[in-house]
């Protein structure tokens, strides 16, 4: 008989998104289809679960940025685990820790990748044969059906899948993912820290109330999604500047969704930042978190914030560690 595992660590990268974020939500897609272009990135969430020691008195000990010691799975206060391990039906004692790159509720779809992490670790300790397309219908269900968090599906597909991709999203909720391959001169693209985090869900409920009002700008920033996958596999390669006019234009639209999405800081640094050879956008629902500058930027930018350059990272979610 195969011994059991003991303890698996997943590794799930975090992604940025460039165009189309907003109409990855069902009440948007059901109606009008949606579309969306995001990378994996090269920042990442780690995920360790171990078979917890029955030394302890505690069924479950859980670190992420809270630490929690419970004894039943229905007072794990953090919804991701609680209702994961639920979903898989776990019955035994586990330690689960969560580290990533980046802090909470900054822009970069951590939850999402959390998620995913989760899952995929979970199935390597159990031994539970997944695919990766059920990982990310997984994932998609319990934290939109089943959590009810009010965010879009776009954030599970690179973390799940990795590189560059087209998402369509279908009103009959089925979607196609098309990587795109052509990603060489997609750089460099620096990452810029607002020193300030936030809760996307209020961001996402702000936006939603809007939505009758927002619903042009929306079908825009669908079609730009569109217009840019069509003309990259068009051409057979990317152009960045193409990219570079549709991020800026995507962000100007972006922004007047909700009066939540902007501050001070973001405005600042891209009405000094942006020009044809420099796209600009925060990433996320907004509110905080990262700013994504594609392009060149001055070491002035660099010497006065927090940036870092980051790449496209061509893998999902991977196992990284299992004894």
């Amino acid at each position: 008989m195969k011994k059991k595992l003991s303890y698996v660590v997943s590794k799930t990268p975090l992604r940025v998104s460039f165009l189309g974020g907003g109409t990855d939500i069902p009440y948007f897609y059901e109606k009008f289809n949606g579309a969306t272009i995001n990378t994996a990135i090269d920042k990442f969430v780690y995920v360790t679960i171990k078979r917890h020691s029955r030394y302890f008195i505690e069924n479950y000990r859980l670190n992420y940025h809270d630490s929690e010691n419970t004894l039943s799975i229905d007072k794990i206060k953090n919804s991701i685990i609680r209702e994961t391990l639920k979903y898989f039906n776990i019955k035994e004692k586990l330690y689960i820790s969560v580290v990533a790159d980046v802090p909470t509720g900054s822009g970069l779809g951590g939850s999402s990748a959390f998620i995913v992490g989760l899952i995929n670790a979970i199935c390597k300790l159990e031994t539970i044969k997944i695919t990766k397309k059920k990982i990310y219908e997984i994932a998609t269900h319990i934290e939109i059906k089943i959590i009810r968090s009010p965010i879009g599906k776009q954030d599970h597909i690179p973390a799940v899948f990795g590189g560059l991709i087209y998402t369509r999203y279908l009103k009959n909720d089925k979607v196609i993912i098309k990587k795109i391959n052509c990603v060489r001169n997609l750089k460099p693209m620096n990452l810029l820290w607002t020193m300030k985090t936030r809760n996307a869900n209020l961001v996402l409920e702000s936006q939603k109330k809007k939505f009758k009002q927002n619903l042009d700008n929306l079908i825009q920033l669908k079609n730009m999604a569109d217009q840019f996958y069509i003309q990259t596999k068009k051409k057979k390669k990317l152009d960045l500047k193409n990219l570079i006019k549709l991020v800026n234009k995507s962000w100007f639209l972006k922004k007047t969704l909700s009066k939540m999405i902007t501050f001070n800081l973001v405005d600042k640094i891209l009405l000094r930042s942006n020009n044809q050879n420099l796209g600009g956008k925060l990433l996320g629902a907004g509110g905080g978190g990262f700013i994504l500058l594609i392009g060149q930027i001055k070491n002035k930018i660099k010497k006065k914030y927090i940036t870092e350059n980051i790449k496209v990272y061509k893998r999902g979610t991977e196992i990284i560690l299992a004894k």
